[in-house]
C-alpha cells in the first residue's frame, strides 16, 4: 500500500464531547489520500474509545496511546509515525473544512518550491454557535520578514499549516518543554528554513470555548510566547531573522530594519509579554555595527533617532528606562554595540516580583502599595557612576553591590569606562562611561538615587538624592544599603514633622522667574520641607506646575467678608493699612498703589494662617516682596525676599512702578537676595538698601531639565546643516540699534566670503520691515527669521556659537540656561552683570559694545577655531554647574534655616492645609553628605 500524501496529526486531551466532530471533518476530505494519527496524550475520560471506534471502522485513523505530556509531546508521538509528504495538524476540538486538503493540493501544484504553507480560519463561537471568517491575529508579512513579523503578532493559524515532511524533519520537532506556545517556537525555527506562502481562502474551523487552554490560562500563552521568541532571538543574528533578504542592498536593509524596529517600539508586540528588553534592537545594532559599510553607518544614525524619539516620551516606567538608558549608551559616538543573551530567567524574576510588565497584549494591574522595606526598596532607581580608569578592587566591589541591589528587585545602571558599549544582563544595565557624561545622564532622565565615587556629584541627571562615597572604603555597599533602607520610607517614619515653605510670585506664567520657583520648589528637602507654590494671581501656564507641589492662588483664599467690606466701603482697607505704616507719604497715586495690592494680600494672609505659624515664607521679585510686606499688617510675619536688582524700575504693582514702595519692602525682609554684584550695587545705591542686609544667590538653572530638553530633535531639521556653521540670536530682545549691528558684522563676514548662517529666533520688531533690511544688505541667503519654538534649547544646543548683542538678552534668562546646553557664547560687553555670568570672558567670548567690526571678529573665531569653542564650552559647564538648582536649593535651605527659624512668627489659630501628596520622583528627597 503506497504512502497517503497527507499526514493529519491529532492531539488530545480529555477533549471527548468535540473530538467526534474533529474526526468526521477528516473523513469528509474530498482529497482521500490522507492518514490521521490521533494521539491521545494520557486522557481519563472517554477520549480513548472514540479514538479506537474510528481506528476500527476506517483503516486510515491510526490510534496513540501515551501517558500524559503535553500538546508537543503528543505531536511528536504523532510526527514520530507520519509517512505522508505534507503534514497538518488538526485540534481535537477545531475542525477542517471539507476542501482543505484539496486546496493545499493545488498551491502546492502552482508553488512546486514551497514547503510550507498556512491560511485563513473561521471561528465557531462554541456558546452561541456563531461562524466568523477572521482575518490573521497579525498582518501577513513579505516572505524576506516573516520572522521579524512573528514577534509583533503570530499570524499563523497552527491547524490551517500544510508543512513538508523533509522540511519538518530538518526544522526538528516540538519544543515539549513548553506547553502553551510550543506551535510559536515551530514556526519560527521553520521560518527560519523556509519561505511561507499564504493561502488567502478559509481552510480550517476554530473553536472558541470556554476549557481551551488560551481561555484558561492566557498569561502562560503570552509569557511562553515572549519565552519562545527571546531564545530564539539570543541564538540568531538579524541576519538570521531575515534568512532571505539581502542584506548587502541597501533598500532592503533598510526594509529589514525598519521591519525589526517598528516590532522594537512597539508595547504591544508578543516579544515583551515578559517585560521590556533590548533584544531585538541589539541585534540590528550588533548588524550595523560588524558590517561596516557607508549604508550601515546611514542607518545606524536612523536607529539611533528612533531610540531617542522614544526615549524623550514623557513617560516613567520600565519600558522608558529601557530606551532611556540605550540613548545613554549611544550618546557615546565611540560606543560599538555587540550582542549579549538576554536573560529570559531574570526577566522572568523580576515580572514576578515587581509585576512591572508594560505589554499591551496583557494589562499588568497596578500592585498593592508596598507594606514591608524591602518591597518599597523594590520601586527604587540606582544609577552607579564609576569614576574614570576606576580601580579594580572597587570596580569589582561595585559590580557585586549591583548584583546584589538588582537581586532584591532594584533597578540599577552602571556607567563604567571599562563597559563595551552596552550590556543588558535582565537584571541590571551596564553603560560605557564615554566623555560626552552631561549627555549620557540627561538621556538616562530621571533616577531615585544616583552614586558617585572619588568625584563631584555631576548634574545632568534629575536623580532625586545623590550619595557620595569614597572608593577606598569597603564599608561603602553597606552604607549604600542602609541609605536605602531610609529612602524608601517616603513617610520619614521617626523625623521630625516637615515644615511648610511658601514661595511666593506673581503666577506661574512661563517667565524666567517662575521656572525659578518651580524649580526651587520641586528640589526642597521633602523630608525637612513640605514646598508650596503661591501666586499672586490665576496661573497662565498651569502645566508648568512642579510634581507633587501644591500651587495656590492667594486671591482664592480671600475671606467673603472682605469682599463685602470692600464693596461697601473703597477706602476702609486702605486706612487700616495706613494706620499701620506711619512713615507711608500720603501721596493719592501710591494710595491708589496700595489698595491695588490689598485683595492679593489679604488673600496671602489667609492661605499662611492656614499653612500654619511655622510657615517659612520666600517672595520672589518685587510685587511678591511688596505683597510680603503688606502682609505683615497685624502679624510678626517674616521673610525672605529674591529681587532682580538689575531691575531697578522699582515693584510692578498693578503695572505701576513705585520706588519708594520697593524700599520699604525690602528693609522690612529679613534677608534680601540678588543673583550678581551689580544688581547689589543698585539696590544699595538707588535704593539705599544696606549692604550688609543683602545675600548674593544666583537664580538657579535646572541643568538635568535643559540638558535634556536639548536633546529634543529640532522643529525644523533642515535648519542646521554639517557643512555650514550656524550662529543663532534671539531676535525678541532686539531693537533697532541692535539689529544694525548684527547685520553690519554679518556683512563683514559675508565680505571675507565665509559660509555661514544666522537663525534670528523670534523677534518684536516687524518682520516684513526686517526682511527687507536683510534683503538690501545682501544677506538673504545668510540670514534667516525663524518663530520662537516652545523648547528653544535644541536650538542653542545645535548652534556654532550663541550671539548676544543686546543689554535685555544679556540679563535674560536665555544666557544661564544657554551655558547647560553646551554652545559657545559670543556676546556684546554690555554689563558687569553679563561679566559675572560669563566668569568674565571665560565662559563666551567678550567684544566690545557698538563695533561690528569687533563683533565679526568673534564671530571669525569661533567659526575657525574649534579649540577656543570647546575651551569655553568646557567653562560654561562649570558655570552652570555652579548655579544648578540643586546647588542653589540647599543655599535657599541654609537662608530659612539661618534668618527663618522655626517658631519664628506669633502663634496664630491655624487649620493647616493637607499636605500634598508627592508624586513622581519627590517623594524620597534628602540632602546628601
Amino acid at each position: 500500500m503506497s504512502a497517503p500524501r497527507h499526514t493529519i496529526i491529532v492531539p488530545t486531551y480529555n477533549q471527548a464531547q468535540y473530538l467526534g466532530a474533529a474526526l468526521d471533518s477528516i473523513l469528509v476530505q474530498t482529497d482521500p489520500s490522507w492518514e490521521a494519527i490521533v494521539v491521545n496524550d494520557g486522557s481519563t475520560d472517554g477520549t480513548a474509545a472514540i479514538i479506537d471506534a474510528y481506528a476500527a471502522k476506517d483503516s486510515r485513523f491510526i490510534a496513540v496511546h501515551k501517558p500524559n505530556g503535553g500538546v508537543g509531546s503528543a505531536l511528536n508521538a504523532g510526527l514520530g509515525r507520519a509517512t505522508g509528504s505534507w503534514i497538518h495538524w488538526l485540534s481535537s476540538d477545531d475542525m477542517f473544512e471539507p476542501d482543505k486538503l484539496a486546496i493545499n493540493n493545488r498551491w502546492i501544484e502552482t508553488h512546486p518550491d514551497c514547503r510550507f504553507f498556512f491560511s485563513y480560519f473561521t471561528l465557531l463561537r462554541d456558546a452561541t454557535g456563531e461562524l466568523e471568517r477572521r482575518e490573521l491575529w497579525g498582518p501577513v508579512p513579505e516572505p524576506e520578514l516573516q520572522v521579524l513579523a512573528m514577534f509583533y503578532r503570530n499570524c499563523i493559524s497552527g491547524i490551517s499549516i500544510c508543512v513538508s515532511r523533509e522540511a519538518w524533519r530538518a526544522a526538528g520537532h516540538f519544543d515539549e518543554t513548553l506547553r502553551y506556545a510550543q506551535d510559536f517556537d515551530q514556526w519560527l525555527r521553520l521560518l527560519r528554513n523556509n519561505k511561507a506562502v499564504f493561502i488567502p481562502e478559509w481552510t480550517v474551523i476554530n473553536r472558541n470555548h470556554a476549557l481551551q487552554g488560551s481561555e484558561v490560562f492566557p498569561d502562560a500563552c503570552y509569557f511562553e510566547t515572549a519565552l519562545a521568541s527571546i531564545r530564539f532571538i539570543n541564538q540568531h543574528r538579524l541576519q538570521q531573522l531575515a534568512p532571505w533578504a539581502d542584506l548587502s542592498d541597501v533598500g532592503m536593509a533598510r526594509a529589514v530594519v525598519t521591519s525589526a524596529l517598528n516590532t522594537a517600539f512597539e508595547r504591544s508586540s508578543y516579544l515583551y509579554c515578559l517585560g521590556p528588553h533590548p533584544a531585538l534592537v541589539l541585534r540590528v545594532l550588533e548588524w550595523i555595527d560588524s558590517a561596516g559599510t557607508p549604508s550601515a553607518a546611514a542607518l545606524r544614525l536612523e536607529v539611533i533617532a528612533r531610540i531617542r524619539e522614544q526615549a524623550l516620551q514623557p513617560v516613567q516606567d520600565a519600558w522608558q528606562g529601557m530606551w532611556e538608558r540605550l540613548a545613554a549608551a549611544l550618546a557615546d559616538p565611540h560606543s560599538r554595540i555587540a550582542y549579549s543573551p538576554v536573560d529570559e530567567i531574570a526577566l522572568i524574576g523580576r515580572l514576578y516580583s515587581l509585576r512591572d510588565f508594560v505589554s499591551g497584549a496583557i494589562a499588568a494591574q497596578a500592585p498593592s502599595p508596598p507594606a514591608t522595606d524591602a518591597e518599597r526598596m523594590r520601586q527604587l532607581g540606582v544609577v552607579l557612576l564609576a569614576p574614570v580608569h576606576a580601580d579594580p578592587s572597587l570596580r569589582q566591589s561595585i559590580n557585586a553591590a549591583v548584583y546584589d541591589l538588582a537581586g532584591a528587585g532594584l533597578r540599577v545602571t552602571v556607567l563604567d569606562d571599562a563597559c563595551e558599549g552596552y550590556h543588558w544582563s535582565g537584571l541590571a544595565t551596564w553603560i560605557r562611561r564615554g566623555a560626552n557624561l552631561p549627555d549620557q545622564l540627561a538621556w538616562i532622565g530621571r533616577t531615585d538615587v544616583l552614586c558617585v565615587f572619588d568625584e563631584r556629584a555631576p548634574v545632568w541627571i534629575r536623580a532625586k538624592t545623590i550619595l557620595t562615597f569614597d572608593g577606598g572604603d569597603p564599608d561603602w555597599p553597606r552604607e549604600l544599603t542602609t541609605r536605602l533602607t531610609v529612602l524608601s520610607d517616603p513617610t520619614g517614619s521617626g523625623s521630625a514633622p516637615a515644615r511648610p515653605v511658601a514661595l511666593l510670585h506673581h503666577a506661574i506664567d512661563g517667565d524666567a522667574t517662575s521656572r525659578i520657583v518651580v524649580d526651587l520648589a520641586s528640589q526642597l528637602d521633602r523630608r525637612r520641607y513640605i514646598p508650596y507654590v503661591l501666586t499672586l494671581t490665576e496661573d497662565m501656564q498651569p502645566t508648568a506646575h512642579p510634581e507633587g507641589v501644591a500651587v495656590l492662588c492667594v486671591r482664592d483664599f480671600i475671606p467673603a467678608s472682605a469682599h463685602s467690606a470692600r464693596m461697601s466701603s473703597p477706602t476702609a482697607a486702605s486706612t487700616t493699612v495706613s494706620a499701620t505704616q506711619p512713615n507711608r507719604p500720603q501721596y493719592p497715586d501710591l494710595m491708589a498703589a496700595f489698595d491695588a495690592c490689598l485683595p492679593a494680600v489679604e488673600g496671602l494672609q489667609a492661605v499662611l494662617s492656614q499653612l500654619g505659624p511655622e510657615t517659612a515664607l520666600i517672595a520672589f521679585r518685587e510685587e511678591a516682596t511688596v505683597a510680603a510686606w503688606l502682609a505683615q499688617t497685624g502679624r510678626s510675619l517674616k521673610f525672605i525676599a529674591s529681587v532682580d536688582g538689575g531691575s531697578t524700575q522699582g515693584p510692578t504693582c498693578q503695572g505701576s512702578p513705585h520706588p519708594w514702595i520697593l524700599s520699604n519692602a525690602c528693609r522690612a525682609s529679613e534677608r534680601l537676595s540678588t543673583p550678581s554684584a551689580s544688581g547689589k550695587q543698585d539696590l544699595v545705591s538707588k535704593f539705599g538698601i544696606p549692604a550688609a542686609h543683602i545675600d548674593l544667590r544666583d537664580d538657579p538653572i535646572d541643568c538635568a531639565r535643559i540638558r535634556r530638553l536639548s536633546l529634543a530633535p529640532c522643529s525644523d531639521p533642515n535648519l542646521f546643516s554639517e557643512d555650514r556653521f550656524t550662529f543663532v540670536s534671539i531676535g525678541r530682545a532686539l531693537s533697532e540699534n541692535d539689529l544694525e549691528l548684527l547685520m553690519r558684522a554679518c556683512s563683514v563676514l559675508a565680505e571675507l566670503r565665509r559660509d555661514f548662517k544666522l537663525l534670528i529666533v523670534g523677534t518684536e520688531l516687524d518682520d516684513a520691515d526686517l526682511s527687507a533690511r536683510i534683503a538690501a544688505r545682501g544677506l538673504r541667503d545668510i540670514v534667516r527669521l525663524i518663530e520662537r519654538p516652545e523648547n528653544p534649547f535644541p536650538l542653542l544646543r545645535r548652534a556654532g556659537t550663541l550671539v548676544l548683542i543686546s543689554p535685555r538678552q544679556a540679563d535674560a534668562y536665555d544666557l544661564r540656561e544657554a551655558l547647560a546646553c553646551g554652545v559657545p557664547v559670543l556676546a556684546v560687553d554690555w554689563s558687569q552683570g553679563l561679566r559675572e555670568i560669563m566668569a568674565n570672558g571665560e565662559a563666551g567670548l567678550l567684544t566690545a559694545a557698538d563695533d561690528a567690526n569687533a563683533l565679526a571678529d568673534g564671530m571669525l573665531r569661533l567659526m575657525t577655531t574649534p579649540r577656543l569653542a570647546e575651551k569655553l564650552v568646557a567653562a560654561a559647564y562649570e558655570c552652570a554647574i555652579n548655579i544648578d538648582v540643586r546647588r542653589i536649593a540647599r543655599e535657599w535651605e541654609a537662608a530659612i534655616a539661618l534668618h527663618l527659624p522655626p517658631g519664628h512668627d506669633s502663634p496664630t489659630e491655624s487649620t493647616a492645609l493637607a499636605r500634598p501628596v508627592a508624586r513622581g520622583d519627590d517623594v524620597t528627597r534628602v540632602a546628601s553628605h
